[in-house]
């Protein structure tokens, strides 16, 4: 959802929820990839940016 409505807030929302599974499933936490790390995971980010 803040792919669509807010890109520029996808890293900070990425780190509170790695944080936040964290407590509950570190594997999982560990699993989820932030645009501004991993751009190849995701197509078309800088247009979204824009």
């Amino acid at each position: 959802m803040a792919q669509s409505y807010l890109p520029c807030k996808v890293s900070e929302i990425v780190a509170i929820w790695r944080k936040d599974l964290n407590k509950v499933n570190p594997k999982a936490a560990e699993s989820l990839a932030d645009p501004e790390e991993y751009r190849n995971l995701f197509e078309d980010w800088q247009v979204a940016l824009a």
